[in-house]
């Protein structure tokens, strides 16, 4: 599935192998990125908590958060900033895809006026359409669009953050997509049901990245857009390698110290607003 993003920060890692049924879970993350304009990295952590997720962003997202309810299947970005909630499901991307789509049609005829715009629109714009200087790749042929079919290539095992994980290289495009280390329930300190809400989690931002990969990252997902049919285990490691912008997400530490329910439910004074990129 922009803003799931730039970040550094290693934790002690301190895990165990015991699976409770159900339990709390604390994820700490780290999230980097191959630009040489965004800082080293950020921690990011995630709060789990009887089928819910609160994935809080690094300063990069300005004050948004990222929450996924497994029981709705349903992802909402928290703007504290402006203290409303949007929520993200497959019509609203579908439908910003289409909009995005036809204005980027119209881009290529009026290149020069392009670049005419003011800063901060063109950034948004090409947050939009791939990342910094993705205007430039407008006439390129295929520009965003995957082709092919995609190959995916075991490649041995490893550790992260204490846990073990089988390595994985997807190729697609002419070229590798990402490499991800894969790891099983019985290999991670998760609750049975935390880790099914993961992944649930992971299934939804995959579907959403899959119908638009560029505007899915700029809602929190670096995900590439891969085929999940032959994914199986939750990444503890991953390297985007199809955009502009990319990440490396690793694992740092799991702890199974208590969640707050509050923390993981929507602000009840917040508006709902509608999916809109613009006020991402």
């Amino acid at each position: 599935m922009k803003s799931l993003y730039r970040l550094s920060g290693a934790i002690a890692m301190a895990l165990t192998v015991a699976q409770p049924a159900l339990a709390d879970a604390v994820i700490n993350l780290n999230v980097s990125q191959q630009n040489p304009k965004a800082q080293s990295g950020e921690p990011v952590r995630l709060l789990v908590h009887e089928g819910k997720v609160l994935l809080g962003m690094p300063a990069a997202a300005e004050g948004k958060d990222l929450r996924f309810d497994r029981a709705q299947n349903l992802f909402h970005v928290i703007d504290h900033r402006r203290r409303n909630v949007m929520a993200v499901d497959e019509a609203a991307v579908i439908q910003l895809t289409d909009q995005a789509q036809a204005m980027l049609m119209m881009a290529r005829g009026f290149s020069e006026q392009l670049s005419l715009l003011p800063p901060k629109q063109r950034a948004k714009l090409e947050k939009m359409i791939g990342g910094e200087g993705a205007l430039a790749q407008l006439n390129k042929p295929n520009n965003g669009k995957m082709t092919g079919k995609q190959s995916f290539h075991a490649n041995g095992g490893k550790v992260v953050g204490g846990i073990s994980c089988q390595r994985l290289e997807v190729l697609g495009n002419g070229g590798k997509l990402a490499e991800l280390c894969l790891a099983k329930a019985g290999s991670t300190p998760l609750a049975e049901q935390d880790y099914a809400t993961l992944e649930a989690m992971r299934q939804q931002a995959q579907r959403l990245a899959q119908r638009a990969a560029p505007l899915a990252q700029q809602f929190g997902f670096p995900l590439p857009p891969l085929d999940d049919a032959k994914l199986s285990g939750l990444p503890v490691e991953m390297r985007n390698l199809s955009g502009n912008n990319r990440e490396t997400v690793t694992l740092t530490q799991i702890s199974s110290e208590a969640v707050s329910p509050q923390s993981v439910e929507l602000p009840a004074d917040y508006k709902t607003r509608p999916l809109s990129a613009w006020k991402f």
